[in-house]
Order: structure tokens, then sequence, then C-alpha cells
């Protein structure tokens, strides 16, 4: 079963919201706030197997219950028998790429059914298949939706390790009809010890769990058994739990639990399934939320993963984010309650890679380069001190290195065609391509030096004359820290400023002002060397300059320097 389209009114943070999902996997990523959450609370409420969900005042958009909650998940790769004609058969709508949803299905469309799911202010909610034909709908039961195969892989687990009715584990034994009977058995025989209560059907469903756990790297100590956990009061389904020998499922780690759950659903049924997964990274490392994704995704590059139709997560990883492809990502967005899924082009696939942080941010600083990363990663540092702590992080700025004049506007544009805010700090010595009108005709800001200068050269014009010698200092250390072929920093140096090499060992200003060395040529040929030579691009030099430049900051009010840093700044406090 896939989604083909989802609709939402009036559920939570989401007044309105019209997405149709391009993808077998799917990805929601996006700032906090942003409802991703509520979009796949949304979808598991509509095609919940369970009759007697609870509502509350608090669900309804900004807890006004005058508007019902309506939610219509319109899911095609239906099951066969939910198609019969004495079941939803006449009610069947048409599905086709590329012009959406239609309400007879013709020959070559693919069928689909819309279900409803309607909470008023009774708080009672009503699930419905309908169609244009029958606005009203046709009742769809418990029993009907659980047929659907949806299941939810939250934060909360501990129900789904053990034989609950529609947990994952009822659902993966073989026969659950037999389940009563099950238990029947197991409380005629509670004064037996449950290892000589026969429980065969259970104990086969365990064995395929820890074969299936051991894909997703969880491995027992002890073995996976079946047994009674001592602290679920009376004997019941949801006191009968998978065990790591003596030790009870509700005691692994977040991680090891969340991995059991998955492996389980993800063998639920063989016709295909929904798998909805929200905060996928919580309580993995790395290596296992790699793993887990590559398991519960719904097509592994080309090939399709019978188990999983549709598989829809959220993120705050760039760890997942790095694991999936560009179109299996969407950004999500709320304003004033209207809510939009966007999806990220395959042309994105290499942003995505190298820099997967800025999806996750409010707003994005794209840097030129190197060089204005490290400066205002500095700046960033005397901002949080002199705020309370509260930098960049705080308003939500993401920081990221473009990779050149000809690299760095067109992710910028990127961002900014995605509804991010995006601002491009980049030097104005040379003319950036796409060109300045073309970054800001798609919203984004952009800032550069006045005068047509590098950021080297900005600073060293700019910064107070007695600091000019802590920057040469600091230079002059370049030679220990990085190859720089045959020549010397001093021989560079000397070169840019136009005197000879013994004057510039004596790293004195002093002295190079004693033989009529003047202070623009000091500046102007210090800022040329860094330039060329990129050495403000070494990430201990390029540190220790902004620390240095930041230091000043507050004492060069009148420069272009200050000023511009300054516009960044406000820039990142604003809505």
């Amino acid at each position: 079963m896939q989604i083909r389209h989802l609709s939402i009114q009036y559920f939570r943070g989401i007044a309105h919201l019209q997405w149709t999902p391009s993808n077998s996997t799917v990805c929601l990523i996006g700032p906090n706030d942003s409802r991703k959450s509520t979009i796949l609370s949304a979808i598991e409420f509509a095609l919940s197997p369970r009759w007697n969900l609870q509502f509350f005042d608090t669900d309804f958009y900004k807890a006004d219950t005058s508007r019902p909650i309506t939610i219509i998940v319109t899911v095609g790769q239906l099951p066969e028998r939910l198609l019969a004609l004495n079941r939803f058969g006449g009610h069947l709508r048409g599905w086709r790429p590329g012009l959406g949803l239609i309400d007879e299905p013709n020959d070559g469309d693919e069928e689909v059914l819309s279900i409803r799911l309607q909470v008023d202010e009774s708080l009672e909610p009503k699930w419905d298949v309908i169609n244009d034909r029958n606005p009203d709908g046709e009742t769809i039961s418990a029993r009907d939706r659980e047929k659907l195969g949806v299941n939810q892989l939250g934060s909360y687990v501990e129900r789904d390790l053990t034989w609950s009715r529609g947990s994952a584990l009822a659902r993966f034994t073989v026969d659950l009809d037999n389940l009563p009977a099950i238990l029947a058995r197991m409380n005629r025989t509670a004064r037996q010890t449950l290892s000589e209560v026969t429980l065969t059907e259970l104990e086969d469903a365990v064995k395929k769990v820890e074969s299936l756990a051991g894909e997703f790297g969880v491995r027992a100590e002890s073995g996976l058994k079946v047994a009674i956990d001592a602290q679920v009061s009376g004997l019941n389904a949801g006191g009968l739990a998978l065990h790591d020998g003596d030790v009870p499922s509700r005691q692994m780690g977040l991680g090891t639990r969340r991995l059991l759950t998955a492996a389980i659903q993800k063998s639920t049924t063989v016709t295909g399934a929904i798998l909805l997964v929200d905060e996928i990274e919580h309580g993995l490392e790395p290596h296992r939320l790699r793993q887990m994704i590559r398991l519960i995704r719904a097509t592994n590059g080309d090939k399709h993963v019978p188990h999983l139709a549709q598989t829809i997560m959220t993120t705050h990883s760039t760890t997942a984010i790095c694991e999936l492809k560009a179109n299996e990502l969407c950004v999500v967005r709320t304003s004033a309650g209207e809510t939009t899924v966007q999806s990220i082009t395959h042309r994105l696939q290499g942003l995505v890679r190298a820099v997967p942080e800025a999806f996750l941010a409010r707003k994005v600083i794209v840097c030129e380069g190197k060089t204005e990363v490290g400066l205002l990663r500095a700046l960033d540092i005397k901002w949080a001190q002199s705020n309370e702590g509260m930098g960049l992080a705080y308003y939500g700025v993401a920081l990221i290195e473009g990779g050149g004049r000809n690299n760095a506007p067109e992710k910028a544009i990127d961002l900014a065609t995605l509804g991010y805010k995006v601002l491009l700090f980049a030097d104005s010595d040379a003319k950036i391509n796409p060109s300045r009108e073309e970054v800001e005709s798609v919203g984004a800001k952009v800032v550069q030096w006045s005068d047509n200068c590098h950021t080297e050269a900005r600073i060293c014009l700019d910064i107070p004359w007695g600091t000019i010698q802590l920057l040469l200092d600091l230079i002059m250390e370049v030679d220990t820290e990085q190859d720089i072929s045959e020549q010397t920093t001093t021989d560079i140096l000397a070169g840019y400023i136009g005197c000879n090499s013994t004057l510039i060992k004596s790293n004195s200003l002093n002295e190079w002002a004693k033989n009529n060395i003047t202070q623009d040529q000091i500046r102007s040929g210090i800022g040329a060397a860094c330039n060329k030579k990129k050495w403000f691009k070494n990430t201990s030099l390029g540190e220790k300059v902004g620390e240095l430049v930041i230091e000043v900051f507050a004492n060069i009010p009148e420069t272009d320097l200050h000023k511009k840093l300054t516009e960044i700044h406000q820039w990142t406090t604003t809505n």
C-alpha cells in the first residue's frame, strides 16, 4: 500500500495541508514546530486499526472545536480483500501520475480509496471511505483498517514488544486468531512455571524475531524468549513479552527496542505495509542509524523491498540525511497554520551530501569560502558571549561553506527556492556567478564588501594599525603549519609588500616604517599575499585571525568590515 495524497484540516498545528508523496521512501525534514510529527500522527490516526482512539480539545487547530478535524488519506496498492464489491469495490477512485485524483477510475488508472477521519466537538472519531459520488461515505471498520498494514514506530515501543492486541508482535505471530486461545491455555496453567507450558506458536515467532533482529545489528546476550513480565499486573497479552534471557524487553536500551520493533514491523506482511517512524535517529548511534535506514526504506537502490510498500519518517539528524537520496527528502514548513511539503530534487544531491546541516536550519548563511566561515564562527562566539549565550544556533542559523564564487551563489539559490531564508556572504573583487541580481531575485540576501575587494584585503584595510602587528605575528607562523612549496612566508610577503626579505624577517612594523614602507603598502601587501596564498583557509590560522578581528570589532565602527558584519548579525536576529 502507498499513500497517494494526504489532506489535513484543523488538526493540531495544521489548519490546511495538501500533499502528494512522490516516493516510496520519504523523510520529512525542517525546523522544529514545522509540523513533521503532526503529519505522521494524522496518517496514523486516519489509517489506525484502533477503534478507541481518544481525542481532546487540544487536538483541534488552536483548540477551536467548532471546526472539525478532517484528515483524508488516499491510498493505492490496496489489499485485494478491500477491493471486493462487498467491501469497498464500489467506492474506488482512480489515480493517474501527473493528473492526480479522478473520481471514477478509467482503464490504466490505479485503483485507490480515500479514507476520511472526521472528529467534531463530540470528540468521537468517525472513519469513512468517501468519493465525490458518495460524499457522506461508507464506514470502514477497525478490522478493515487493520488490513491496510500501517505501523508507527515511535519513542515508546514497549507495547510493540508484548503480545498486546494490535502490537507489532501480535501482528507478527502466525495465526493471530489463535492468540485468545493461547492466553486462555496460559491462564489455566498459571500455577505451573511458564517453561512447562507449551506455547509453540509464540516460540516460533520469537525464533523468527531473533533472526530478523540480527539483520538490524541486535544481538541478544542470552537469547530471546517469551516470558511473563513480572511487573505487569494481570496475566494477559500485555504481560506476555519478549525477554533477553530473564531481562524483559522494556529494560533494554531504547535504540535496541526500536531496532527490534522495526525488525518485526518490516516483516509484518508480505503484501506491503506503510511504516511511520518519528525521529528515526532517537536512541541510535550513527552506525546503527545507517543500518536501520537501509533496512526499513521501501526501496534499496532500484530494487523494491516487498515487505514495506512505503516508509515515511522524520529526522533532525545529518547522518540520516546523508544516508538518503535527495529526492527522498521533503522540506516541511508551516506559517499561520498553512503547511507545505516540498520535495527536494535529485539535482541537489551534492548539496545534501556536502552540507546536510543546512537542511535542518531555519536560516542559512552561505559563505563563499573557508575564510568567511572562519570569520563568522569567531563572530558567532563573540555575539553569544555578549547575548546570554544566544548565537547563531539560538536563531536557527546554519553556517556553510559555499565552495567558491561559482558554487556558493547556486547553493544560495537552491536553498532559497526550497523556502529557506538565505544570506550569501561573498567577496566583491570578482563577479559572482550566478549574479547578485539572480540570487536576490529568489528572495535571498547578499552581503559583499564595498570597493571591490576580497575578505583578506578588507580585514587588513580596516583593522586598527596596532592590530596589524598581531596579525603579522600570526601569519609568520604559517611556515610551520603548512607547505608553501619552495617559497617561505618571508619571501612571499616581501614580494607583495615591495621590499627585501631581510627587512621582512625583522617582523617589526617599526623597522619597516624606518625603511619608508608605508601603512598602505603594508596593509594592501599583507592582504594580497593572504588572499593569493589562501593562508586564512588554513583552519588553525583562520580561526586565530577571526578571533583577532572580533577582538577589535567594537573599536572599528566606521569601517566597511564593521558595517557588513553588523548587517549579517542583524539579519540573523530578525524573523
